[in-house]
This record gives C-alpha cells, sequence and structure tokens, in this order.
C-alpha cells in the first residue's frame, strides 16, 4: 500500500509543500495512510467518526507529534477552518 503515498505525492505535486504541507485524512480508520504520511514529515489531521477507531489509530501513529486525530462527522463543515489543509485524503 505503499503505492498509494508515492501516487498521492505525484498527482497532487504533495512534495512540493515540503514541511508546509498539511494532510486531513478522512474517513482514518487504523491511522495507516496517516502514519506513513507522518514518516514522510508530513503533518496530518485524522477524522474518523468510530471513538474504536481512532483508539486503534492513535496506537498505531504512535508519538508522532505531526499527527493529530478527531473524532467527528466529515459532512460537518465547521470543524475546520477554510484553508487550514493542502490535501485532502479520503482512502
Amino acid at each position: 500500500m505503499e503505492y498509494e503515498i508515492d501516487e498521492m505525492e505525484r498527482h497532487t505535486r504533495l512534495r512540493e509543500y515540503s514541511q508546509r504541507a498539511a494532510v486531513l485524512d478522512l474517513g482514518c480508520g487504523c491511522g495507516w495512510h496517516m502514519r506513513k504520511l507522518a514518516k514522510r514529515r508530513y503533518s496530518c489531521v485524522g477524522m474518523d467518526q468510530s471513538r474504536s477507531m481512532l483508539d486503534t489509530a492513535r496506537e498505531y501513529v504512535g508519538k508522532q507529534r505531526s499527527v493529530r486525530l478527531v473524532q467527528g462527522d466529515m459532512t460537518e463543515r465547521s470543524t475546520f477552518h477554510p484553508g487550514e489543509f493542502t490535501h485532502i485524503t479520503c482512502f
């Protein structure tokens, strides 16, 4: 599944943002993609409705300082500010 991150970097020009990149992973589940993105030094926010999935994600991403987890509904527009993210994923 590493290829998904490679494809994302290539097709969205994510690498060009370098340290300024801020990725929102909607429906982040267990946090697999966030862990991979954080290892490549991208700042990530994972959002999921399920508390148990976020608990699993918290264990999986470990102490990555560049990852923040949020429980919520992705259709609620007021959760985040306009322009807060450079990229949004939903794998």
